[in-house]
């Protein structure tokens, strides 16, 4: 079989490559992100340039002039993704298929890019609502911004009264796990890190972790923190505000994690007392220590016990009260009011804590189906059923699940007034349910508090979504990241984006499918696509957090994610083979379900056709498999291999690598004619021509260098 070699597979795109790399990276920052990705969190999303430069030059002929490819994917602007790219319709009589489409990055950019047709496949339900509010509502143009901002601005509206009841003037709510001292008798606080605010003048904000973030001197145009002040037998929170103290706007300061300098006068920022790693944690009262480690620790026992009191309130067989008295309960210790970094902090009375534990009994008016009762996955992914959150409503406090269910039902009641067009309502109802799950996100018994960035991180930044202690509740008015106002704000400037890209002369097909069962009805000419990388995200069970609330605006069949689907994806996860039998979670299950899909593939792609991975690991079995499944299992010989930066250095996801790298390697596969070289003639060649190749080209080691070794190999 002889076939055009293409503009991807040439030493001429390897050059550019590194172009392609910069904007990519820059893309991943916060800064320069596309404007849709602000809607809702998804685990893993590609750089839009990186997409569309892949593609096109897979379309393309070897011998097309660079300058020209350089043009049309707008290489050239500061921002690449802000521009449509230049085509002319030089793509129109091709068609792509993407089988693990994710949150759509390549196949939106496959219709930007103006291809005949483009396929976007998913076995999640999760992701398929969103591919859907990704590629193909943005078809109904202004009139559905228009209409999103309509209804969510009603919707809203429709609320005031009940977030007035619920949360007073006030615009949100820091509360922490109370545990009872079995030495005292106290409830005290918990809370691991007593920082409110910790903001440098001038200092853009960067994504990283704690550590990165953290400044050890400079100029601070906010420094709060928090300090438990014990006053017989009760405790008082009391809230440090050093600009405000001072009357500085902004503070010329050193410090650490425990200790503020300014002006040579030192302030002292309390240690935690509570430490999870650790089984540790302190009586506010009378210093005792909780007894335990791990499983057996007081304080998980504690929670736990909380946890199946919440359930026995709710099913009506202990009062309030009862619950109430549990050896842990949620509890508040601040309230606050302003806007974003401008938040000001007061401590809570007696009114507030009565009006939260109020709240609890307004659940015995819901109707029941309501609650997202959905369990949980039993086998520690997510991390929060460790400690008894066996149920996703019990991740919301009361007054959090209250405000989350009118939300819904105000949502559900506008689907008769939209339109007599469904699939139009299906459009507007999926974003005003998008900015119910952004709301939700930030609004979790498992949220936690940002000092140096947004202040509130929510419950995705964390790895497997775990538990903590300092948790915020935002009223969905306010006019902070985390409110339902907000949420709004960024679904309508996202999907304004989305709308801009569009390309009505593309054909859309967005499909709910295994991609070791997806049958076409037609071969296509590309195949571009992101598939699993072993143990890195469990994607059923995360997205199951949104899952549950989705199911109740927009028919779907599945009770969950995880209790129906989890033995058809393809990753590793150990946790998964505690509670499955048929080797669900291992290598060996990953390594025969890749294949199976990469076979299905190959049946889908034309011969003259081409395949593109993404693919980005540390760990040689994941490469291993990968290999297995293309190259051994499905006869494609590889073409080409590049380097592209696609993910955040400090991303969360659900594995435990100790080393995570930001880059992933492209490979470029086509259907091998010949027959198979042995294995040992294969290893010689590659030894060969690689230590040339790393002779002649490298001349530093490092991550970058690592890959593109095992590109070359």
């Amino acid at each position: 079989m002889v076939v055009d070699k293409r503009l991807i597979e040439t030493d001429a795109f390897a050059k550019v490559v590194p172009e392609i790399d910069e904007k990519a990276a820059k893309e991943k920052k916060l800064h320069g992100r596309p404007p849709y990705w602000e809607m809702i969190f998804w685990w893993t999303r590609k750089p839009l340039i990186s997409a569309r430069a892949f593609i096109a030059a897979s379309l393309l002929p070897a011998d097309f002039d660079i300058s020209e490819f350089k043009r049309i994917i707008r290489l050239n602007e500061d921002n690449p993704h802000k521009y449509q790219p230049i085509t002319n319709g030089r793509f129109k009589a091709y068609t792509l298929l993407d089988p693990f489409a994710g949150f759509g990055s390549i196949p939106l950019e496959a219709k930007r890019l103006g291809l005949k047709k483009v396929i976007a496949s998913e076995l999640l339900p999760t992701a398929y609502v969103f591919l859907k509010a990704v590629l193909e509502y943005p078809k109904y143009g202004e009139k559905l911004v228009k209409d999103v901002k309509k209804y969510g601005e009603e919707l809203i509206k429709s609320i005031e009264k009940d977030v007035k009841e619920l949360y007073g003037d006030y615009a949100g709510f820091i509360g922490t796990w109370e545990v009872k001292c079995p030495v005292c008798g106290n409830y005290t606080p918990l809370v691991n890190d007593w920082w409110l605010l910790r903001l440098k003048e001038g200092k853009k904000e960067e994504e990283g972790s704690e550590e990165e973030k953290e400044v050890k001197s400079g100029s601070f145009r906010r420094l709060v923190y928090m300090k438990p002040v014990k006053e017989g037998n009760k405790l008082r929170i009391e809230v440090r505000d050093l600009n405000k103290e001072l009357g500085l706007k902004s503070l010329k300061a050193k410090l650490s994690k425990y200790k503020i300098i300014v002006n040579n006068k030192e302030y002292e920022v309390p240690e935690g007392n509570v430490d999870a790693g650790k089984s540790y944690a302190r009586c506010l009262f009378c210093g005792s220590v909780f007894p335990g480690k791990k499983d057996e620790w007081y304080v998980k026992k504690a929670i736990k016990e909380w946890n199946e009191n919440y359930e026995k309130f709710l099913n009506g067989e202990i009062s309030v009260e009862d619950l109430r008295n549990s050896k842990a309960r949620p509890g508040l210790i601040l309230k606050f009011k302003g806007e974003s970094k401008n938040l000001e902090f007061e401590p809570v009375n007696e009114e507030d804590i009565e009006k939260f534990w109020k709240s609890f009994i307004l659940l015995h008016d819901v109707n029941i189906n309501d609650i997202p009762l959905e369990k949980a996955p039993p086998y520690g992914i997510p991390r929060f059923t460790l400690w008894g959150f066996d149920r996703y409503y019990k991740l919301f406090n009361a007054r959090q699940l209250t405000i989350l269910l009118k939300l819904m039902k105000k949502i559900n009641e506008s689907k008769t007034l939209i339109s007599q067009d469904t699939n139009y309502n299906d459009a507007v109802i999926t974003f005003l349910v998008i900015a119910l799950l952004n709301y939700a996100r930030y609004n979790a018994l498992i949220t936690s508090i940002d000092p140096t960035r947004k202040f509130v991180r929510d419950t995705t930044s964390t790895r497997g979504i775990g538990v903590t202690w300092n948790w915020v509740e935002i009223s969905p008015l306010a006019n902070m990241t985390g409110s339902y106002y907000k949420a709004l704000d960024h679904v309508i400037e996202g999907l304004t984006y989305l709308v801009m890209t569009y390309n009505e002369n593309t054909e859309i097909k967005v499909i709910n499918a295994d991609a070791k069962k997806l049958s076409l009805d037609e071969k296509v000419d590309l195949i571009v696509t992101d598939p699993p990388y072993a143990d890195d995200v469990a994607y059923p069970e995360l997205s199951d957090f949104y899952y549950v609330w989705i199911k109740r605006a927009i028919p779907l069949s599945y009770q969950t994610q995880w209790e129906e689907l989890v033995q058809e994806d393809i990753s590793v996860l150990d946790d998964r083979t505690k509670f499955y039998t048929n080797g669900v979670g291992t290598y060996d299950h990953f390594r025969k379900n890749l294949a199976i899909a990469f076979q299905r593939l190959s049946q889908m792609l034309k011969d003259d056709g081409i395949l593109v991975t993404f693919y980005n690991h540390a760990s040689p079995e994941a490469w291993k498999s990968l290999l297995y499944a293309g190259w051994y299992t499905s006869k494609f010989k590889i073409t080409a291999v590049h380097a592209i930066t696609t993910e955040d250095k400090t991303r969360m996801t659900a594995n435990r690598m100790i080393v995570s790298l930001d880059k992933s390697m492209v490979i470029v596969w086509r259907k091998r004619a010949e027959g198979a070289k042995h294995v040992q003639e294969v290893r010689k060649s590659a030894i060969a021509t690689v230590s040339d190749w790393v002779s002649k080209n490298v001349s530093s080691l490092s991550l970058d260098t690592y890959i593109e070794i095992m590109g070359k190999v």
